[in-house]
């Protein structure tokens, strides 16, 4: 009994990773579709670089790069310095990519900036869902896929109908 009632425990454990995840992909997600009715107003980028670390696993280390961008815009007369870019952009580590990025940013005299109309120090340069803000919400959802299905597995073989057991073993 005790043997059962740790692999519940652990399973549960493992389903409610997955169903966090999915919590936070949603969130993310709704985040940047609210993005999409905000207010536009003109910037000017005040710095960009792009920013170098490493991120350390448990079997090796590997090199990330992320443009770190600052720039300024007014709100009705007052201003604001912002430094988001889109709400799914994340540091990677294809240079090529931010490096583009930051030339991008270079290279444009003048910037649209979205704001939040009800928080104005709110902002990004680019607003609504890209591709970027469906990849927790995915990573979830595969995490919960495997984790229930593993789940009702080890529910069937511990007390479930023995022939279904035997039919699954069988082929």
């Amino acid at each position: 009994m005790l043997k059962e009632t740790i692999v519940v425990l652990v399973m549960g454990g493992l389903n409610l990773i997955g169903l966090l995840i999915v919590g936070y992909g949603l969130r993310d997600l709704i985040n940047a579709w609210r993005t999409t009715a905000w207010e536009k107003t003109s910037g000017r980028l005040t710095e960009a670089t792009i920013e170098e670390t490493v991120q350390k696993s448990s079997k090796a280390k590997r090199r990330v790069f992320e443009v770190k961008a600052t720039y300024d815009y007014d709100v009705g007369g007052r201003p604001f310095q912002g430094n988001n870019i889109t709400q799914s952009y994340i540091a990677t580590s294809e240079r090529d990519e931010h490096e583009s990025l930051l030339d991008a940013l270079r290279c444009i005299p003048s910037l649209n900036v979205y704001y939040d109309p009800l928080r104005p120090e709110k902002s990004t340069l680019i607003p609504g869902i890209d591709g970027g803000a469906f990849s927790r919400l995915a990573m979830g959802t595969m995490w919960l896929a495997a984790t229930v299905g593993i789940s009702g597995m080890i529910l069937l073989i511990q007390g479930g109908d023995p022939e279904l057991i035997r039919s699954i073993s069988m082929g």
